[in-house]
């Protein structure tokens, strides 16, 4: 990360050596209109240098602890699923298996008896639980993992609920090493930590030749654009504009969808300084058609496929932040928002009134936008950094006042999605 702020602002001190030589070609033939053009030029690089200096001074230093690596076939990954799945009702096992060279194989399941289980979810009993445990001990294994099905369909399917990640967070305090793998029924996988320190190897040519596009989804991302010369010219004759303004702002976008991935873009392409955006959302193939996501990004986080997407956009060194959190985790995890102004695009209402109440006391405006779910209407209201709310109604205001603030789920996660394939049968195995 370092390196590559250093090797960008290598590059603009570079810019600004030949503008001041222009500058100086300019000086000597008397010409004041480049003169003036040129200036304006030197004076935007100096404030994107002065972007970087700031941004390279916030990134903290980290001794980072060892990766925890995992790998697992395909064909085991089959196996589990017609395990997890053959009835209606929620299924759990464990899993261990050989650690080679610090890398451990996911390749033994460990089967549990149960004091319920249901559509609803699963009670592993707790005396079978600590005997399997005391087994591995015995044979000098460990446990490496906990796989476990969900009864809804489709990426969402595999999203942890706060029994999920209670039980895997008393896993990590412990000190198991253990990750968590989350089965839809119709063959989609989320592996997760919550502390996101792993990485996991799927073996097996056919996995991958037939869902490629189901790949590494990180929790944040960190990009910053390329400066395209000239690209604010036609803006400089405007009367009061200022393009150094834009170049020391940030924008914090709160969602990644319909709404944002259609503003964010002409954000960007006016040069702004920095542009944050969150989203705990993935992108599915139904967002194809109005979102501005592609093919590539399917099984991506929305905040991180449209930052990546967003690269192409930029006409300055905009610094491109995405994470895959909702607001309130990112508020929680004390995650760096701060900004000009606010773009609120999610599509419910605590969201929202979270938004509202967060940023009017940090004297941040709020920019609300929203369409109707059945799309004959849309609405933008604007909260000022101490005003109320303008262009809301009392209806909706009344029925905001009435939202608790939403408790904080346990973690955000690191996940890998695969879709498992197909056979004759029309499932994914």
């Amino acid at each position: 990360m370092k390196a590559h702020l250093e090797e960008k602002r290598q590059e603009l001190v570079g810019r600004r050596e030949q503008l001041i030589g222009d500058f100086s070609e300019h000086a000597r033939a008397a010409d004041e209109t480049q003169l003036h053009q040129t200036f304006q030029h030197i004076h935007l690089t100096n404030e994107f240098i002065s972007s970087l200096d700031r941004i390279r001074g916030e990134v903290s230093v980290k001794s980072p602890s060892s990766t925890r690596k995992f790998v697992v076939s395909s064909l085991f990954l089959t196996d589990c699923f017609k395990k997890l799945t053959a009835d209606r009702d929620e299924q759990f096992v464990f899993i261990t298996g050989a650690e080679v060279d610090g890398t451990a194989v996911l390749d033994q399941m460990l089967e549990l008896q149960h004091e319920k289980r249901s559509v609803g979810g699963v009670t592993a009993d707790t005396r079978c639980s600590h005997g399997l445990l005391i087994r591995l001990e015995r044979f000098r294994h460990r446990l490496l993992a906990t796989f476990h099905s969900h009864p809804t369909k489709g990426v969402n399917g595999t999203t942890p609920s706060d029994i999920d990640c209670g039980f895997q967070e008393r896993l990590e305090r412990a000190g198991h090493r253990a990750i968590m793998a989350i089965f839809s029924r119709d063959g989609f996988i989320q592996f997760l930590r919550l502390d996101q320190n792993f990485e996991i190897e799927i073996f097996g040519e056919e996995l991958r030749n037939m869902h490629p596009t189901f790949t590494d989804s990180p929790t944040s991302i960190h990009l910053i654009g390329e400066w395209i010369p000239g690209a604010e010219d036609r803006h400089q004759k405007i009367f009061g504009f200022d393009q150094a303004t834009y170049s020391r702002s940030r924008i914090l976008c709160i969602g990644a969808g319909g709404l944002i991935s259609h503003i964010a873009p002409t954000i960007v392409r006016k040069g702004i300084g920095g542009v944050t955006l969150l989203d705990n959302d993935c992108v599915e193939v139904t967002n194809l058609n109005r979102q501005r996501f592609y093919q590539r990004d399917i099984g991506k986080n929305k905040s991180i496929a449209l930052a990546e997407n967003l690269l192409g956009e930029c006409t300055a060194p905009t610094v491109l932040v995405g994470h895959a959190a909702r607001f309130e985790d990112a508020v929680a995890d004390g995650i760096d928002l701060d900004c000009e102004v606010v773009v609120c695009g999610v599509d419910n209402n605590p969201s929202r009134f979270v938004a509202a109440r967060y940023f009017r006391q940090a004297a941040i405006p709020v920019i609300f936008t929203a369409v109707s779910a059945d799309a004959d209407h849309g609405y933008v209201f604007i909260q000022d950094k101490l005003a109320p709310v303008s262009g809301v109604s009392s209806r909706m205001l009344s029925t905001m006042s009435a939202i608790p603030v939403p408790e904080r789920r346990p973690s955000r996660t690191y996940c890998r999605e695969w879709e498992l394939s197909r056979s004759t049968q029309s499932t994914r195995f």
